[in-house]
């Protein structure tokens, strides 16, 4: 893949969790680096979950290779349009070596969907 072809500019976050003072966990999430990388919609769907639709949709974001990054992170991509900011939150369900050559990763990805 051509470089110039990564022009979104990605957030790999991790989540850490807290006590909360109540006898529970809360979580939060933090930036652990951020890099350039392409994202592509692969298709999406809907299921009924708790009484209320749930919506999906599969990505394919690659970005260049990189050891640290596992299933247990998420990718977040902020922009603006307009003067109007949008923020975007991606599940990272599969990550793939492209070609074993550790140049790019391939990562499988599902927005809309709570952690």
């Amino acid at each position: 893949m051509s470089i110039g072809k990564m022009q979104h500019s990605l957030q790999l976050q991790s989540k850490s969790s807290s006590s909360d003072g109540g006898g529970g966990n809360a979580g939060s999430f933090s930036t652990f680096a951020t890099t350039f990388g392409r994202i592509e919609a692969q298709g999406g769907g809907e299921r009924f979950f708790g009484d209320q639709n749930e919506g999906r949709t599969t990505h394919k974001i690659t970005i260049r290779f990189r050891r640290d990054l596992t299933t247990a992170h998420r990718i977040l991509y902020a922009y603006t349009v307009d003067g109007t900011s949008y923020t975007r939150t991606f599940n990272i369900r599969r990550i793939e070596n492209k070609d074993e050559r550790d140049k790019y990763l391939e990562i499988l990805a599902e927005e809309g969907v709570a952690t």
